[in-house]
């Protein structure tokens, strides 16, 4: 969402085609919401410039174990105000399969290959990659099923099987991995912010633990 917009990709297979479709929904009148599209984009939308009507979509978006295997393509797309078309502006190419993005602050932070990968969203050159750090190889050195399961206070929590990694990532273009990081399930924990620059572990079924950043 964006203030009153808020906005759906939809993803349209036929056979081995598939598009993705945006559509902008005026929540003006929450009553009565208006719907704009839907606009063929290449890829899903992951931030949104309303200042000078810019779309960004990434593709692909993957599932936890990143197949099919490939990189990464961030788009910057104008649309103009209630037009059917979006017009490619720029793209660069994220090497390494990604798993699913989290966007922070106009920042995306992805898993990509072996490295945890930030490109900036919201500046007049975006997409722009910032960084890419290094991912600690697990013991057996499987990274496949790393993610960004969250950024809190600039930190980003990157899970592996049984474990959270914490990078600093404050400075855009110089994530550090921290000295620490927080044994998890991945099946039934979830991190989220807390008061006073913390973060909250969240443990099923109600376990909560707190650390401080």
């Amino acid at each position: 969402t964006d203030g009153k917009l808020a906005y759906v990709t939809q993803v349209e297979t036929r056979g081995t085609t598939q598009r993705k479709l945006v559509t902008s929904i005026d929540l003006s009148s929450p009553v009565a919401p208006t719907l704009e599209g839907p606009t063929n984009v290449p890829g899903v939308l992951v931030a949104v410039r309303p200042s000078d009507h810019t779309w960004l979509v990434a593709d692909p978006v993957l599932d936890l174990w990143r197949q099919p295997q490939a990189p990464m393509t961030v788009s910057t797309l104008y649309h103009p105000p209630g037009s059917a078309l979006a017009y490619l502006e720029r793209q660069i190419t994220v090497e390494g399969a990604p798993t699913v993005p989290l966007v922070n602050s106009g920042v995306m932070h992805v898993v990509a290959g072996s490295d945890l990968a930030l490109v900036d969203l919201t500046s007049a050159d975006a997409p722009r990659l910032l960084s890419r750090t290094a991912i600690p190889a697990p013991v057996g050195g499987d990274l496949s099923g790393a993610r960004v399961e969250q950024v809190v206070d600039g930190r980003a929590f990157v899970g592996l099987f049984g474990l959270s990694l914490i990078f600093d990532a404050r400075d855009a273009a110089h994530p550090r991995l921290l000295d620490r990081a927080v044994e998890s399930n991945r099946w039934d924990h979830a991190i989220r912010p807390a008061p006073g620059g913390r973060a909250a572990i969240l443990r099923g079924p109600g376990g909560v633990e707190i650390i401080d950043l």
